[in-house]
């Protein structure tokens, strides 16, 4: 046999094989929402918040870039509040008194973003890794990735916020 056609049948039966194989992921809650970092609904007028909301308990925005921009700009003001550490942030982003939370979850939550920056949890969070420490938020919230760090990066650059 020919080997460009031999080629050819194995690179063809490999990807059907990896698409029988390969399930697609569900979308996390905060993923459909077009809100990464699980915003509760408040009273805040967020840029590109949702007109006709479905979720009951989550905001939802038009687009991703909206909800990054949003979960962002709540973490700042924390920092403008006076949370410094790892523990102050994610204790109060995600307190333990949240009924939907699991025992021990604010904990593992803060020493998962922790070790992801390179810090403990009572360590002061630098200025410069704030975006570090709210992209191991935004996945820890939905449990991979929503979209790449590049993405992020530029969402928070367009909206001057790093």
């Amino acid at each position: 046999m020919n080997p460009v056609i031999r080629n050819g049948l194995v690179y063809f039966g490999i990807i059907v094989i990896m698409a029988i194989l390969v399930k697609p992921v569900k979308k996390s809650r905060g993923h459909k929402n077009n809100n990464p970092f699980n915003l509760v609904q408040s009273k805040n007028k967020w840029l590109g918040k949702s007109k006709s909301p479905s979720d009951e308990r989550f905001e939802q925005f038009e687009n991703l870039a909206f909800g990054i921009r949003a979960g962002f700009i709540n973490l700042l003001s924390y920092r403008k509040n006076g949370y410094k550490t790892i523990a102050e942030i994610i204790g109060r982003y995600s307190p333990q008194s949240d009924p939907e939370n699991a025992e021990g979850s604010t904990e593992s939550y803060a020493g998962y973003v922790a070790k992801k920056i390179g810090l403990t949890i009572h360590q002061p969070v630098p200025v410069e890794k704030w975006a570090d420490m709210a992209w191991h938020m935004m996945k820890f919230e939905n449990g991979y990735e929503v979209c790449t760090r590049l993405y992020f990066d530029d969402v928070l650059k367009n909206n001057k916020l790093t």
